[in-house]
């Protein structure tokens, strides 16, 4: 696969849908996936007494690459880069790593598989758009 050596034809509109749903599905991915699991757990330490487990520090940390992967896949759609679909694919796996990490942390239910399929399917339809416009 290579990359086109322009920037790509995608229109505008479909650029900003695109923002849109990227940073729509990291934040209720990141609620759903980190943030609520791991308020509760701290403020069931904090009322117990009990030190929060010392693994949380990793889903502390990923939380962060969600957020800097989103960011760059956002930056990458508004100024139409070449490597847009790497970006995608590193938003997804960013996505993909925080749920693991609340799958083995907090729990494995139904916002799991839901964030990472939400996740991949606005991933593979980046991939298309700029498929089409290469």
């Amino acid at each position: 696969m290579t990359a086109p050596t322009s920037p790509s034809t995608v229109p505008l509109s479909k650029r900003g849908a695109a923002v849109l749903f990227v940073a729509a599905v990291s934040y209720v991915a990141w609620l759903v996936l980190w943030a609520f699991g791991a308020t509760a757990i701290a403020l069931g330490s904090a009322l117990s007494r009990r030190p929060m487990p010392r693994e949380f520090w990793l889903g502390d940390w990923w939380q962060w690459i969600v957020a800097a992967s989103a960011a760059i896949l956002v930056l990458a759609l508004a100024v139409r880069w070449r490597h847009t679909r790497v970006a995608a694919f590193v938003w997804l796996g960013s996505i993909l790593g925080l749920g693991t990490i609340s799958a083995l942390l907090i729990q494995f239910n139904w916002t799991v598989p839901f964030s990472v399929l939400l996740a991949a399917a606005v991933c593979f339809w980046i991939n298309r758009l700029w498929s089409r416009a290469a």
